[in-house]
């Protein structure tokens, strides 16, 4: 972080610039053994990320709609798609950027599945993420010092100070990757919103046996049929008090617990 207000960041010079530097010289965290399996959960969460996009053919995606994100496109639609830059042509232009935009969004409703052993692998990064979060948390908790931590336990303070973590939001994050463990095992199953089928959809087979990512379908909800069965759903008030213990932002805390 040093040296941060010479990268020259609009709108802030002087006295405020003076001043995040030296906030950002004092922001300092002293990383722990709990915070090497919280990095690798976070690569196993990347890598699972990344492993579902490669999974889809995404090429009619890039060839309609690329030059939306780069100057240079292979395409054979390229004469089609340039991007003219005159100014007498600028309205012209906002009416084609709209159209590719549609096209965008439309492409992206329909992804077929080009490499499905991917979406195998990326729910075994996924499981793992799971695990070194569990891994994570038994030395967090196994911890006696209080020196600068990233995640902090109960008894502990963090470099964000304003965001305690308490023995109930521990044990509630307990609670969350058991049952995402759970619902990743297809031990459980997710709730479905068609409301007259009382069965839930197998997350496990979604990753395990991989069809066309319809999300239209998806939300009208024909695409799960596939994944349906009869079983223990997760159950939405356990979600709910999960909240609240974090105080409405499960989220939030998701995405720094990983």
């Amino acid at each position: 972080y040093a040296g941060i207000s010479q990268l020259g960041v609009p709108g802030i010079e002087g006295s405020e610039a003076a001043e995040l530097e030296r906030w950002a010289n004092e922001f300092v965290i002293v990383f722990d053994r709990g915070d090497v399996h919280w990095l690798r959960g976070y690569c196993h969460l990347l890598s699972a990320m990344a492993e579902i996009v490669l999974a889809h053919d995404m090429r009619e995606l890039f060839e309609h709609t690329a030059h939306l994100f780069f100057p240079e496109v292979d395409s054979p639609y390229a004469s089609l798609l340039v991007r003219k830059r005159d100014y007498d042509e600028a309205v012209m232009w906002d009416v084609n950027q709209i159209l590719d935009l549609i096209a965008f969004f439309h492409l992206m409703l329909r992804l077929p599945v080009e490499e499905p052993q991917r979406m195998t692998t990326a729910l075994h990064h996924l499981e793992a993420m799971a695990d070194q979060s569990f891994e994570s948390w038994q030395h967090i908790l196994a911890e006696q010092d209080d020196d600068y931590e990233w995640i902090p336990g109960p008894n502990q303070t963090g470099v964000l100070p304003t965001v305690p973590v308490t023995e109930e939001m521990v044990e509630g994050w307990m609670d969350v990757l058991a049952e995402i463990q759970a619902l990743l095992a297809g031990e459980k199953l997710l709730p479905f919103w068609r409301a007259h089928d009382k069965r839930g959809i197998n997350l496990r087979k979604v990753f395990t046996e991989p069809t066309t990512l319809d999300l239209a379908l998806w939300v009208q909800g024909t695409a799960a049929l596939p994944y349906l069965e009869e079983g223990e759903t997760t159950d939405p008030g356990f979600w709910r008090r999960l909240n609240r213990v974090f105080q409405g932002y499960l989220v939030g805390f998701a995405f720094w617990f990983n």
